[in-house]
This record gives structure tokens, sequence and C-alpha cells, in this order.
């Protein structure tokens, strides 16, 4: 797993220990779930900056079949900011992972965590992956040049892809004290603190939230499931919800004060406007199911931040 040290990869490591699945941890960070009970299943390799980390991941790629890319750097808003940074923590690394790739003359599948950032505004609802790509950040439109990585690798028969177009992902974990990835992970922490929830404009834009254990069954099917070689798949919920009302479920059961904010520029010129996404395909192809209903888990998420800040130390 490459990238495994960020939120979706140690879930993703955790899902693949509860299946009794041995994982190659790779990451360029030190690596922070605490998986000490399963340390025989997990094998965690440090990867040296720059061109000096191909050999290291080539050498690792050679013992596997199947890769879960999730390295680079996540933030819209960021990205449009400071391009090149984004450029950097995303295609350069990229490139190295994919002449890692065909170093290693295994020819491995690899499923790569795309966004649904690359559909920008989208031209209809629900979503299909055949709608056209118009990202409106540098960070979207990385994804889209990682996605052509990929086919054109495949291609060359360096390696097969399942790519996955992620809608907006909850149930993590604080990078560190006070920072949580994610939209909804940051509301909860706030509603559990008594902090006053912001939100831009009136909130009324829809998204699509998928809890981490359903992304994680998805893109475990797409590491196995024939049906998913050189594929793209929606991964979301497939049931939106609006930013209000997420909000509003948090506010039922913290108490806390919701604030609307005008608009910043630069979040403004970023935003999607509603996005309802068809995950047809994914449920066809590869029998994908969501279990994990929104209302419910923010409120179970709840209780539980609440019992650990309570917890005996």
């Amino acid at each position: 797993m490459w990238g495994a040290s960020g939120f979706i990869g140690q879930h993703l490591v955790r899902a693949l220990v509860d299946r009794q699945i041995s994982v190659i941890a790779l990451s360029r960070r030190p690596f922070i779930a605490d998986l000490s009970a399963a340390q025989s299943l997990v094998r965690w390799i440090s990867v040296p900056d720059g061109d000096a980390g191909i050999p290291v991941l080539a050498e690792v790629i050679q013992e596997i079949e199947a890769v879960f890319n999730l390295a680079g750097s996540s933030g819209a808003v960021a990205s449009n900011l400071n391009p090149v940074a984004s450029l950097d923590a995303n295609c350069y690394i990229q490139a190295r992972f994919l002449q890692a790739c065909e170093l290693s003359k295994s020819k491995p599948h690899v499923v790569f965590a795309s966004s649904r950032l690359v559909y920008g505004t989208p031209d209809s609802l629900p979503v299909t992956e055949s709608c056209s790509l118009k990202p409106r950040s540098f960070y979207a439109a990385h994804k889209v040049a990682i996605e052509q990585y990929h086919q054109i690798a495949a291609l060359r028969s360096v390696l097969s892809y399942t790519i996955c177009r992620i809608s907006n992902p909850y149930g993590g974990q604080a990078t560190r004290p006070g920072h949580w990835q994610g939209f909804i992970d940051a509301l909860i922490d706030r509603g559990c603190r008594g902090i006053p929830m912001e939100i831009y404009g009136d909130g009324r834009q829809l998204r699509d939230y998928i809890y981490i254990d359903d992304l994680t069954d998805a893109l475990c099917r797409c590491a196995v499931f024939p049906a998913a070689r050189n594929e793209i798949f929606n991964i979301g919920h497939g049931d939106s919800v609006s930013v209000l009302s997420a909000a509003q479920i948090i506010r039922q059961q913290t108490g806390t004060p919701i604030v609307h904010l005008d608009w910043h520029p630069e979040a403004a010129f970023v935003e999607s406007g509603d996005y309802v996404v068809d995950i047809g395909k994914a449920r066809t192809l590869l029998g994908f199911q969501p279990h994990f209903n929104f209302a419910s888990t923010v409120q179970q998420l709840i209780r539980t931040r609440r019992s650990l800040a309570v917890a005996p130390r």
C-alpha cells in the first residue's frame, strides 16, 4: 500500500488486517496507526523522498500482485494558492511510482484513489463515470493527469488499474490534536468541543458522504474483482445530503450552533454545486453496496468521541 499513513491508508490497513491479509505499508511519513495487535500481518517500509525511493518501491512491488495507490496531498483551495507544491506532492510522486512499477517488471494491479472533484461542476445529475471532466483546482487537474498516467501505463502493459473517483469520506482520525481531515470530521470535532460549526453560504449544496468502512470495502473489491481491471468507478454512498443538513444532524446531538460565513473567494471558485453520484457501475460490477447510514453513523461517531474525551488517562 503506497501512502499508508494517510486517512484512507490507515483505515485500509486495518480493514485488510481484519480480513487476515498481510500488508506491506509504504509511506514517506511515520506510520501513525496503532496496529500493535497485528504486527505479524503488517510490514512497515519507509520510502525515501525523490528518485531514491524508486528502487525501494520497485523491490516491494515485485513481491505483490495488487497495490493500493493512495499517495499524495489533498486540498483544492491550497492547490490553487500553491500549484507547484501540489504538483510536487501529487504528479511527481506518482510518476516515480509508475516508474517503479515498470522497473519491477511484475505488472501489478493498481487501485488508484482519485476524487469526485475531477468532475468540477457536473454537466448533469446524477454524475456517471462518463460525465465530462472539468476540474476547478490544480489538485483536481493533477488527479485527472494521474488517471491518465495509469491508463498510459496500462496501454504499455506496465500494469492494470482501477480508478476510484471517491466522494467525501468521513469517519477518520485527527492527523494531530485538533486537526481533522475532511469536512464532516472537522464539524463533528467542533460540535463535540462546543465550538460553533462554520459553513459557507446557506449550505444547501448537496454532497455525497461515504463512511470510511464502506470506502475501504469498495477499495478491497477493486483489488480482487476481475471486472475491476482497467475500469473507472464512482465510489460514494449514492444518497446525497446537504451541507446544512449534515451540520444540523451534528447540532441535534451536540447542541452546538451553526454559523453561516460569507464565501471566501478561493473557496467559492472551487465550489462544485450539488453533487449527486450514480454508483450503479460499482454495484453491478463489484457487488458494492454501502451499509452505513449517514445520520446514525454520525451519531455513533459523536458518542465515541465523547466517551474518549472523558475516559481516564
